[in-house]
């Protein structure tokens, strides 16, 4: 079973790696991943670009690489706390803490007085990476501001608006220990070599073990204070080297497998493994990148158990949804019958209008008499013995409830024996009509329901097809695709700035002595340049360029059709001024003639092209993405916001590697996220055009 947490050597491997490219970014933004607890720090950088450190308390804290599912919503704790407090803060510090497995991030502003930096902290993340670890942040005076678990122990407590307590070190710092501090835990120490190390370096059993084996202490078992002066020192000896090592960040990675199964990640080669059961495969540093690799590519961005989880809440869904039909098509069944059953005691009545009459009037003049029930009721009785239609009718009289049981054509009527015929049939009509009109909003509702129903099967087929997908690695992009660009048809490349400073960066920057500069012959818009290598660059290649550059401007805004734009060799290119004159960012001069490229189109191509397990969205001018790109449309102003083109491109490139049946593929392009292809189509509206 591959290792679930990191030793303290790896950890400040880690450390020293990481700390390098952070320090100094910026929090951009923050992820929990609530099934794991994966804790996704997004950092700007000036030198790295864009880094996200996760960190899963208890467990592992690296650079990845990879991407992950972020939740849509995030949870309270991310939101609330994580990312109310520290978002947009500077990274002032990362480091382990007394050579344990806890990490700090300290995040906070940077400030400048009189040409001398200020460095303000404002908030501390401790994370902890032993069984239980949990992650705490504090407050510029190191006192509790939230934590994902709170806690209290018999060493230690964790409890908001209280000093942080870090947990306590067994023993020594193993990278202050002296040689007397080494003596003095053995002296007289009746316990053996192997638990003493243990104990007192907090460093692990297979640390402890491999000082042992560098120091051919061979019986690791001896009671301690049989170790001879000589022993003692050649221990100590070889504990420097080990700290040494890790100092001077002389890593050199390894993964140990046992029995086919990843079993752990050290970063500096250990006697330890170097025995028959162990498979040892070296690695290339940096450790970061060896321990992204071995914990994310195990990583499953849909666990089995959601998986389930998800099924199991469709299950219930429809379950619960058929319920409701069920109990709404009765409800209308009831009321359909209700409607007949109460229109039916109206007709009733009247049918036998004067027998009812002559009943209600018998009986309400006995009681206005004086006679008790008992009497009425028997008289009622004898009537029947005498065949008297009007008693004949008689079911049951129920006087507590002024209830009259009628038998109607085999019907027993109920009514009110203190209304009058004509007043009982209106309301068994009333009735009868108020059921009608509440039937129509029934089956309006069951209508709702079934739509529902429907939804909820799709969801519960979806689940079913859902498998768990390993995690999918970041692609490293290349320098240029941070700007407008792509390859000509003569497979020249073309990049183009998307604003001021990027034309600025891309002019000043990465313009050589042979490309050729493009430009619109208007201010604000793309300036282009071409990679020539030094070879000629075709017509047809400095008219795909101008289109770069006219697409991807104020032209595009204005709704034009075409534009006008010109080519300049590099050296033409200049950022200087005349004497007096003052230049805006991402102005520039140009000198000598300039070589016209005139009625250029406003129009891109888009499709994608496929990278080993990545298909990513290129964008091209004129014919210079066939037999490139897959799918290609072509996208020129127009009315419809980039948003919706961009849906309506990846439906389109779905529904195309859908008719292929290409599963492989499918995946690929669902990976597209809207914003990658929103970003090739220039800033304002547009219209969308399907190559056939």
């Amino acid at each position: 079973m591959f290792k679930t947490v990191l030793s303290n050597f790896t950890i400040h491997a880690l450390v020293s790696e990481i700390s390098s490219k952070i320090i100094n970014g910026w929090i951009q933004q923050i992820y929990q991943l609530q099934e794991n607890q994966i804790f996704i720090f997004r950092i700007r950088t000036k030198s790295s670009g864009t880094l996200s450190l996760l960190a899963q308390p208890g467990i592992r804290i690296h650079l990845t690489s990879y991407e992950r599912e972020k939740p849509k919503i995030p949870t309270k704790f991310c939101m609330n706390v994580l990312r109310k407090n520290l978002k947009n803060l500077r990274v002032l510090d990362f480091y382990q803490f007394n050579f344990d497995r806890i990490c700090v991030l300290e995040l906070g502003r940077i400030n400048w007085e009189e040409e001398k930096e200020i460095r303000e902290t404002q908030f501390k993340i401790v994370f902890e990476f032993f069984k239980y670890g949990t992650l705490t942040v504090l407050n510029n005076k190191d006192i509790v501001s939230s934590s994902l678990q709170y806690k209290q122990m018999r060493d230690r407590r964790v409890i908001p608006n209280r000093p942080y307590d870090f947990a306590p070190s067994r023993g020594y710092n193993f990278l202050k220990i002296t040689n007397e501090d080494l003596k003095k835990i053995f002296q007289d120490n009746e316990k053996e070599i192997i638990h003493i190390l243990l104990s007192n370096l907090n460093i692990g059993p297979v640390y402890s073990e491999e000082i042992c084996l560098r120091s051919g202490i061979k019986d690791m078992k001896r009671m301690g204070s049989s170790l001879t002066n000589e022993e003692i020192n050649n221990i100590f000896e070889n504990i420097q080297i080990l700290r040494n090592l890790i100092i001077e960040n002389e890593y050199s990675p390894q993964v140990i497998k046992k029995d086919g199964e990843f079993i752990d990640i050290t970063p500096i080669k250990l006697v330890y493994y170097n025995k028959s059961e162990y498979e040892i495969i070296d690695k290339q540093p940096p450790t970061n990148d060896v321990v992204d690799e071995f914990y994310s590519s195990r990583e499953k961005t849909i666990e089995h158990k959601e998986i389930l989880e998800t099924q199991g809440e469709k299950h219930t869904k429809f379950t619960k949804t058929q319920k409701i039909i069920d109990e709404q098509r009765k409800k209308i069944q009831d009321m359909k019958e209700s409607i007949e059953k109460y229109r039916k005691y109206g007709d009733l009545i009247y049918q036998y209008f004067t027998l009812i009459e002559e009943l209600l009037k018998t009986i309400n003049d006995a009681r206005q008499s004086n006679i008790e029930w008992d009497e009425i009721i028997n008289k009622i009785e004898e009537g029947k013995g005498k065949e008297i239609p009007a008693a004949q009718i008689v079911k049951k009289i129920i006087p507590n409830e002024a209830l009259l049981q009628l038998n109607l054509n085999d019907e027993t009527v109920s009514v009110d024996f203190r209304y009058s015929a004509s007043e009982l049939a209106e309301k068994f009509y009333r009735k009868s009509k108020k059921a009608k009109s509440k039937l129509k909003g029934a089956e309006n509702a069951l209508i709702e329901t079934q739509k529902k129903l429907d939804k909820v099967k799709i969801e519960v087929e979806e689940a079913q097809k859902l498998k768990s997908e390993t995690i999918k690695k970041k692609r490293k992009k290349k320098w240029y695709e941070t700007f407008h660009w792509t390859r000509s048809s003569d497979d020249f490349l073309i990049i183009g700035g998307k604003d001021a400073k990027t034309n600025e960066i891309l002019i000043k920057k990465h313009k050589e002595k042979d490309d050729i500069f493009v430009h619109a012959v208007f201010h604000g818009a793309s300036s282009v340049i071409i990679k020539t290598g030094g070879k000629p660059v075709p017509e047809r290649t400095l008219h795909e360029a101008a289109g770069v550059s006219i697409s991807y401007s104020s032209a595009w805004k204005s709704n034009f059709s075409s534009a006008d734009a010109y080519w300049v060799t590099s050296d033409q290119v200049s950022f200087t001024p005349p004497t007096g004159e003052y230049l805006e960012k991402g102005s520039f001069i140009i000198r000598g003639k300039k070589e016209p490229l005139n009625d250029i189109a406003l129009e891109i191509k888009i499709g994608f092209i496929y990278e080993k397990e990545h298909a990513i969205p290129v964008m091209g001018i004129g014919d210079s993405l066939i037999n490139k790109a897959k799918f290609i449309v072509t996208i020129r102003p127009g009315e419809l916001k980039s948003s919706d083109i961009s849906k309506q491109i990846k439906k389109y490139w779905l529904e195309k590697i859908k008719e292929k049946n290409d599963e492989s593929a499918n995946l690929k392009v669902k990976n597209i996220k809207i914003e990658e292809i929103q970003q090739l189509i220039p800033s304002g509206k547009a219209q969308i055009f399907f190559d056939k």
